[in-house]
């Protein structure tokens, strides 16, 4: 089997627009500028459509594949042609060099209105299809009296691209989001709650581009012919204004079309979704006697967490949420850098598999990935259909959903019979097992939709049956094909199956890519998917749950957390859960909404993945990964913005921001500060050139010496302060010019850079090396001082003018409205540059202006927004979203505040700090919406329909009187950090290789248990007069230092295992 999906493709001058076999819209283009959002499949139908209520009843669609119509196209016309019982209609498209127009005509009586949607990407292709709600983010729209005109505000290669819709009628209701078109119930009804009744008229900035016009009622009598127009130009360099109108050229009708319509493929018979029912507490109590951290609303069960940390979520709850729930089930088995996982992504809504993938999850993607929040298109991925009263129904919303670590359960109650559906993945073997259990005997249908590359739809797939087994392999024209050519995945049926093609289903032939496997009446059904050359596929259940409970305890080295409060137990939970995510980013780089990734941004995996290995003792793996990310240094020093690492590692970013060459030279500090291992700069790796081609090897000490050199030569004249180059971590205020690039300093990457040149001073060997790391962090730290602390603030950023520094987003700086930025004030803390009267004013300046009621956010306002036109910055001036890191609330920085603040010693403030950010209990943000409670989110978002409104009611989020929603999930270095901050700071648990160091800030009694040295100790905190004490006998140590507050001890090796038993009592009393 090789197979493309068919399409009909019509173009103008520069402007294509493909057809499915039914008529629907598939793609639209304007040269490289993919202007709609999806690619629609013929099983689909398309988001693009017109759609008349007629006498206020439900839309009914008017092109493709849900319609009654027909369809002929020739040259650059196309026309639709159909009937309903009450009317029939004609709809003519043309296409032009400028966009397309649609005429309508009407036949008929009885009042109606049209309404046109337009799915929209307005991006080059590649953006779009890597990222639909990343480019919908950055689209500004414009409502006028006569028009809606979108632009997209990050630069494409034709500039910036916009597009203008009109109406012949005028317009009485609009949208700009899918969200206010469809709605959440949508996940449950099937229904677009805003095509069925009213839509919201307003300007929503959200992540589902969406534009849609909806006419005034009109008299089919007597107002039979109305258009709509799409126009476009590829790039609109200024913001959109009310004037933009004129911009765009109007498209005019077409002349007739001599051919006739043609019947076009049709349904032998109409698929439904179907959802399970409500449940009764009584049925919950019955399947989950014991409930832990119980969700309500109204005094409704919404959701709760099992004993064993699984997270149970009723319907109710889901459709409370935009962000559909879901997991990413991963191998469990070793944290080396280099092993590759199998991973699958599963959703609540009906996807029992998606974008399974072996290793790189760009390249060897197997089955298709989820694209739309709403499960609008349903046909990516994994999906399952049963035949009742002699129709097939497709699964979608079940009555519950729970997820383990390693399995996903779907729960259907439908009239008295019930559907299970399980996917579990093997602890540390490629496969997958995914079952189907009904209690009685039913017919089910499983679609997949098949990759094999890194997008749908690109490049053909090889399939063959041999029994019950297929087995799929890439084609030569595939991503993966030149690196991995025996990439090959299988699926396995426990019994015989039907293979059927998806015009099977219709009365005409056509070809794609969806597989069909039909099973006859059964009452259980079980496939196995993974590697190909993976032998056995069969698992036991019961044993790979086992193994992979005893890997996520090696992990974890053993942590669980004990205590009387609900928030110890939601920390407890919340540790599980953020070790799968970490593992997730770490191992198969990708996320729920972040679906493509595959590689490791150099500052990431110098964060996240190697704090928890150092915080729960796996030096090996730190070791190798330390070494992995130095082989991808460039020979000049610099390292690339991010990196492939498994066998595609030749590809990667060719320059990165400012503070990326730091964060290696951090992590070889911190992994030497644990293991004292000074033998690793011995290791002889390569250093890589700008394509990416290894080469020059030499010892990683020599790789810190070019490393060093490379930030010397690249200090701002007259300082020992780094270039801003590309920007830092906050990836929003990237410079939108060359001059801020050269000239421009920030203060964070200084602290940083400071921190980094100490601690490796203090652990590298005696050398030349090491004495110049001291010399120039005592030299940071006195310029610093100097320069960069202004009237007891410390700069955002300091500009190089005339061999003079002026301040920048500082309160004397009146060029932009920001006046206190969070970043600099914590990592001057945390690397211990700012004396003790600094640190006490940075945390009352955090406290004062920083500080809400759902975490500290990165500054106290946001940079200005003038529809979407850069002058300082480029994404914080260009994003129309109000989300992730626009919205200020990324809780990565929260993250490192919680840091800063038990360096500093704020133990009452800790608590508080990590309740705010943990999703498992939300009691602390009283404002905050709902959100899944299992998955790390990125950020906290305020709920602004726009950047406008977010301006302008800003102070709303201070005092908490607007929602705030939980942002991306999973794919984030922060749960890794959170854990070392967990463990190493609040905990103050720092396991070395000949010490562990004792320094906790808890501000409560409880237990922990944690293997030490190997050994389960159980570890209590009291508080009386500091002391540790071993199975009874008092530890000495050494007293550690901090220039803040009274520190810990540091205990060596050999006087814990002098006092160590097989288990052990571990008793820490701070001082109280």
């Amino acid at each position: 089997m090789n197979v493309l999906t068919e399409q009909t493709t019509l173009t103008a001058g520069d402007v294509s627009l493909s057809l499915t076999p039914m008529g629907d819209i598939r793609q639209l283009k304007t040269g490289p500028i993919m202007v709609n959002q999806l690619i629609h499949h013929p099983f689909d139908g398309s988001m693009a459509n017109l759609y008349v209520r007629y006498e206020g009843e439900v839309a009914r669609p008017l092109l493709g594949l849900h319609s009654p119509s027909d369809f002929v196209a020739s040259g650059q016309e196309i026309v639709w042609s159909g009937r309903y019982p009450e009317f029939a209609y004609e709809v003519r498209g043309t296409l032009s060099d400028t966009g397309v127009r649609f005429d309508a005509t009407f036949e008929g009586t009885g009042r109606f209105d049209v309404t046109y949607v337009q799915d929209l990407g307005l991006a080059d292709e590649g953006g779009v299809r890597t990222n639909e709600a990343y480019m919908a983010q950055y689209i500004d729209y414009v409502k006028t009296d006569a028009a809606l005109m979108a632009r997209q505000n990050q630069k494409q290669s034709t500039g910036f691209p916009a597009i203008r819709m009109t109406s012949s009628r005028a317009i009485a209701e609009y949208a700009t989001d899918g969200f206010d078109v469809y709605g959440t119930s949508y996940k449950l009804t099937g229904r677009a709650a805003g095509l069925d009744g009213a839509l919201p008229s307003r300007v929503y900035q959200y992540e589902f581009a969406l534009p849609t016009l909806r006419t005034e009622t009109l008299d089919m009598g007597t107002d039979r012919e109305m258009a709509f127009e799409l126009s476009f130009v590829q790039d609109h360099p200024e913001a959109l204004t009310e004037q933009s109108v004129e911009r765009f050229a109007t498209i005019e009708a077409g002349a007739p079309i001599e051919q006739t319509v043609r019947p076009r493929p049709r349904l032998r018979q109409p698929f439904q979704s179907i959802s399970g029912a409500g449940l009764t507490m009584t049925e919950v109590e019955r399947l989950y006697p014991v409930r832990r951290l119980e969700e309500t609303e109204d005094g409704q069960l919404l959701s709760f967490f099992t004993e064993e940390g699984a997270h149970v979520v009723l319907a109710a709850k889901e459709h409370l949420v935009e962000r559909s729930h879901g997991n990413i089930l991963l191998n469990a088995g070793s944290l080396m850098p280099d092993e590759s996982k199998l991973a699958t992504t599963v959703f609540m809504n009906g996807v029992f598999n998606s974008h399974i993938v072996y290793g790189n999850t760009n390249f060897n993607k197997w089955t298709t990935n989820v694209r739309n929040p709403l499960n609008v298109p349903k046909t990516s991925g994994q999906r399952i259909y049963v035949e009742m009263d002699g129709a097939y129904r497709l699964l979608t919303m079940p009555s519950l959903f729970e997820m383990r670590l390693n399995e996903a359960v779907w729960r259907y109650e439908l009239d008295g019979e019930t559907i299970v559906v399980r996917t579990f993945i093997a602890s540390d073997a490629p496969v997958i097992k995914t079952t189907v259990e009904s209690s009685q005997p039913r017919r089910f249908v499983m679609s997949n939709q098949i990759a094999m590359n890194t997008q749908e739809y690109v490049a053909p797939f090889h399939m063959e049956q041999t029994d019950n087994r297929l087995v799929f392999k890439a084609d030569e024209a595939a991503d993966s094909a030149a690196i991995r050519p025996d990439l090959t995945y299988a699926i396995e049926s426990d019994q015989p199956f039907q293979l059927l093609k998806t015009s099977d289903w219709f009365d005409q032939p056509f070809e794609d890519d969806l597989v069909w496997m039909a099973y006859e009446p059964s009452e259980r059904v079980t496939m196995h998917l993974g590697l190909a050359t993976h032998t056995p596929f069969e698992l036991d259940e019961k044993q790979e749950l086992h193994a992979y409970r005893t890997w996520m305890d090696s992990y974890m080295n053993g942590l669980t957390l004990e205590g009387e409060t609900p928030d110890i137990e939601a920390l407890n939970i919340q540790a599980l859960w953020y070790v799968q995510n970490m593992r997730v980013h770490y191992q198969s780089p990708h996320g729920l909404e972040q679906y493509g990734g595959a590689a490791w941004g150099t500052r990431d995996v110098s964060q996240g993945p190697m704090e928890f290995l150092l915080s729960t003792g796996h030096f090996d793996e730190a070791r190798k990964l330390l070494l992995v990310i130095f082989s991808h240094q460039f020979k000049d020093g610099d390292w690339p913005q991010w990196f492939m690492f498994d066998e595609y590692a030749g590809i990667q970013q060719e320059d990165s921001h400012g503070d990326v060459i730091v964060w290696p030279l951090k992590a070889l500090s911190d992994y030497l500060s644990r293991t004292e291992d000074v033998t690793c700069l011995d290791e002889t790796i390569p250093f890589r050139d700008r394509d990416g081609k290894a080469e020059a090897n030499a010892t990683l000490y020599a790789h810190v010496e070019r490393a060093l050199g490379f930030i010397e030569e690249h200090f701002v004249d007259g300082s020992v302060f780094s270039a801003y180059g590309g920007g830092d971590w906050d990836d929003t205020l990237q410079p939108a010019d060359e001059d801020l690039k050269r000239h421009l300093i920030s203060s964070w990457t200084v602290t940083l850079t400071y921190q980094a040149f100490r601690q490796l001073h203090e652990q590298l060997p005696t050398s030349a090396l090491a004495e110049r790391l001291g010399e120039l962090s005592q030299i940071i730290r006195k310029q610093f001082t100097e320069e960069m602390i202004r009237d007891g603030v410390i700069a955002g950023f300091l500009k190089e003018v005339d061999g003079r520094f002026e301040a920048m987003l500082h309160p004397s700086d009146e060029t932009l409205p920001m006046r206190y930025r969070l970043l600099p004030m914590t990592r001057s803390v945390i690397a211990e540059l700012v004396d003790q009267d600094q640190m006490t004013r940075n945390f009352d300046l955090i406290a004062t202006h920083l500080t809400f009621p759902d975490g500290v956010r990165l500054m106290n306002r946001p940079a200005e927004y003038r529809g979407g036109v850069s002058r300082h910055f480029m994404r914080a001036e260009q994003a129309a979203n109000f989300g992730r890191e626009i919205g200020l609330q990324y809780v990565h920085a929260h993250i490192r505040y919680i840091e800063a603040l038990a360096k500093a010693g704020h133990r009452e403030k800790i608590r508080p700090a990590f309740n705010m950010i943990n999703p498992v209990r939300m009691d602390e943000v009283k404002n905050a919406a709902p959100r899944q409670r299992n998955a790390y989110f990125s950020s906290s978002d305020g709920d602004f329909a726009d950047r406008y409104a977010a301006e302008s009611q800003f102070d709303r989020l201070k005092d908490g009187t607007v929602p705030v929603k939980a942002g991306w999930r999973i794919y984030s270095s922060g749960p890794g950090i959170w854990f070392n901050q967990l463990v190493s700071n609040y905990l103050g648990i720092r396991l070395g290789t000949n010490h562990v160091e004792l320094d906790p800030i808890v501000d409560a009694d409880m237990h922990v248990q944690l293997r030490l040295f190997g050994a389960d100790t159980t570890i209590q905190f009291r508080k009386g007069d500091p002391s540790v004490t071993l199975n009874g006998q008092k530890l000495t140590g050494h007293a550690l230092s901090n220039p803040y507050r009274e520190a810990g001890q540091r205990i060596g090796k050999d006087e814990f295992l002098r006092y160590a038993k097989e288990k052990n009592e571990l008793v820490i009393t701070v001082k109280g």
